[in-house]
């Protein structure tokens, strides 16, 4: 007699359970977008300089017109990118236009090429051709604050400048709406009017007195200066800024650590920053090739207020023997050279009589960090950027930029730094030797 088996329905119990999980979660991803970039450098996410940019708006409409062909491999990226700034400021919004199918709109803004971004605001627009965040970003600076700073960069003395060594910058420069232009002071009465800032970078011959006139006269009224100096480069500005407490080395200083990181040891490296609005979103590690100290003293004027941005490290040292450098035989002397850590760059402000803001001054012990070969290199630009924005007053473009996700640098503190060096140039060849000698040893006893 057959029995009668009876079915478990408990058994339907989970998996129906878990069908029904999947369902809402698809559901509920339709509805909302959970985003949440888990690399460790947030390689996916808008920048700090970004997130800053979209803060100083004020609420108002900002919407961008993507056009884009249907099939170009650059469509969903871009979606992606925009939908990060939808994310990030509440009155963003946008469009993806396939300009073959609405040749109206593309009469209406007159959009010359596939991939071109419009953006407005205010009843403002400008257009970019770029998919980059950074020129998204800058493009939206520009609406917002629909104004230009100047900056004036000294020529006439082998300075660097934006048509000779500062190229690179200059562009930067440009893309965050700052305007460029040279200026030889000795044709000049005074610093110009419209200046917001002037810069003096890598000066080969001092300047007169009544140069050194007008930039003091420029500084006392409140002008904003960058002083990009070399070592063993005589400014004349050396008085002037002793009386202001900022003294220039007369040395090169010297760190053996960069060699460990493939480069030269005239070139300090810096992972040591003050607490400055300039260098407090700095992570990166920085190059000064070829650099010369700053001591900063305890006399200045009063409402006088210096900050130490950057530091070597505790191994480095300032070479006073400028002839031991050129025959590349530097060692450290106790009784002669100086002990790290070291001082690269300052930022010195003044309050004016009335006790409200005056000038600013950003001196730093080398000009090369900044120039076409190594602006690009780890936390340089970074570091020169933020400095014009606070030399400005913007801090809205003080931040970390952009980063390419294929880029990943390796940031090594001091100390990592020195146990990569006892293991790459000591203990690897040293077990390299011993595995060798035993090798020999063994086929020896063998025979």
């Amino acid at each position: 007699m057959a029995t009668k088996r009876s079915f478990d329905y408990s058994l339907l119990v989970i998996p129906l359970l878990l069908l029904a999980i999947l369902v809402i979660v698809q559901v509920l991803s339709y509805r909302f977008t959970l985003r949440s970039d888990l690399t460790d450098r947030k390689l996916y996410s808008l920048s700090e300089k970004s997130l800053n940019v979209l803060r100083e708006l004020d609420g108002s409409p900002l919407k961008a017109t993507a056009f884009f062909l249907t099939d170009d491999y650059n469509r969903e990226s871009t979606r992606d990118l925009l939908d990060q700034y939808r994310q990030s400021y509440t009155g963003f919004e946008f469009e993806l236009v396939d300009p073959s199918k609405n040749p109206r709109l593309v009469e209406k803004y007159e959009v010359g090429s596939n991939g071109t971004i419009v953006l407005e605001y205010q009843g403002r627009e400008t257009k970019v051709v770029s998919q980059e965040e950074e020129s998204i970003t800058n493009a939206i600076h520009r609406l917002a604050v629909d104004s230009t700073s100047v900056l004036y960069f000294l020529s006439g003395h082998g300075e660097k400048t934006p048509e000779e060594g500062f190229s690179e910058l200059a562009g930067a420069l440009q893309e965050e709406h700052y305007e460029t232009r040279e200026l030889l002071l000795l044709r000049e009465d005074s610093i110009p009017d419209d200046a917001d800032g002037i810069v003096i970078a890598g000066l080969r011959e001092a300047l007169s007195d009544y140069e050194i006139g007008l930039i003091t006269e420029y500084f006392e009224n409140g002008g904003n200066i960058l002083f990009m100096t070399d070592p063993y480069r005589r400014t004349g500005l050396e008085e002037y800024l002793a009386e202001n407490g900022i003294l220039l080395g007369i040395d090169t200083i010297v760190d053996e650590r960069s060699q460990v990181m493939g480069g030269d040891y005239l070139f300090p490296i810096v992972s040591d920053y003050g607490r400055h609005s300039i260098t407090e979103s700095i992570d990166l590690i920085t190059f000064f090739p070829i650099a010369r100290s700053i001591t900063v003293s305890e006399e200045k004027p009063e409402g006088t207020e210096i900050s130490v941005l950057a530091r070597t490290g505790a191994d480095t040292w300032a070479e006073m023997d400028y002839q031991a450098l050129g025959e590349g035989q530097t060692r450290f002397d106790p009784e002669l050279d100086v002990p790290g850590p070291l001082t690269l760059g300052v930022a010195l402000s003044r309050e004016d009589s009335n006790g409200k803001g005056g000038g600013r001054m950003v001196i730093y012990g080398d000009s090369d960090f900044a120039d076409d070969d190594y602006i690009d290199v780890s936390g340089n630009k970074d570091l020169i950027m933020n400095t014009f924005a606070w030399l400005t007053s913007d801090p809205s473009l003080i931040g970390i930029r952009s980063r390419d996700p294929s880029h990943t640098p390796i940031i090594l503190t001091e100390g990592q730094t020195r146990a990569v060096f006892w293991l790459l140039i000591v203990l690897l060849p040293a077990m390299a030797l011993i595995a060798g000698a035993g090798v020999w040893l063994v086929s020896r006893w063998k025979k």
